[in-house]
């Protein structure tokens, strides 16, 4: 198989309104370090993961800066765009010289409690599958319009999401949504899932940080 980069592109342009802070979520403090500062911690320790690119709001580009200059895997800061998908779309842009064989992980620096098993699993699913959701378990039954449906069927969309470069480049092309599947959904159908380690929130709100701070304490 041809040889390939693993590379992250690692959003940070959130604006956070749900979390009812002055800033952005990712640059509040946790453990005296913000929740990106975290998830870089995380990410750049993975063994498995070759390169980082940082894609944020152009306003905070000079804030990030002075941030990660210790993350050696952090190769740019790329400006990015209105929405979720646009930002993903300028990510992509970045690493385009690359080979269609690159795997490509979308995360949310939002995401600092990724587990590194969950990472390599998704890496080697990629030489098998064009696309790989990770998914969360869900603790109880939920209705979706008016419909039933036993938790045991339902899975949570998680992160990252992952895919090669050349399958992730057609997607965005036609479709720049904010879900990386179903962007893909519009090109291929070979998908698999992943589940995510049970710590791997979203942070959103204010009282996610208190989980963040207890996980990040272990």
């Amino acid at each position: 198989m041809e040889n390939c980069k693993n590379v992250v592109i690692l959003l940070a342009g959130g604006s956070g309104k749900r979390f009812g802070h002055k800033m952005p979520k990712q640059f509040v403090k946790v453990l005296g370090k913000t929740i990106l500062e975290h998830t870089l911690d995380n990410i750049n320790s993975i063994s498995s993961i070759d390169e980082i690119y940082l894609v944020c709001h152009s306003d905070y580009i000079e804030k990030i800066s002075e941030l990660i200059s210790q993350y050696a895997k952090i190769k740019k800061v790329v400006a990015g765009g209105d929405s979720r998908g646009e930002s993903i779309k300028k990510g992509l842009e970045a690493i385009s010289h690359y080979s269609d064989k690159t795997k490509v992980l979308v995360h949310d620096s939002v995401r600092p409690l990724i587990a590194s098993a969950v990472i390599d699993k998704i890496i080697q699913m990629l030489d098998d599958y064009d696309v790989i959701q990770t998914v969360a378990k869900l603790n109880t039954d939920v209705i979706i319009e008016n419909q039933f449906h036993h938790r045991e069927g339902v899975k949570l969309c998680s992160g990252p999401e992952a895919g090669g470069l050349g399958i992730f480049k057609k997607a965005y092309q036609l479709h720049p949504c904010n879900s990386v599947l179903e962007a893909c959904l519009s090109v291929t159908l070979k998908i698999s899932t992943v589940e995510s380690n049970p710590e791997n929130i979203k942070v959103t709100y204010a009282d996610d940080i208190a989980f963040v701070e207890r996980n990040l304490n272990k």
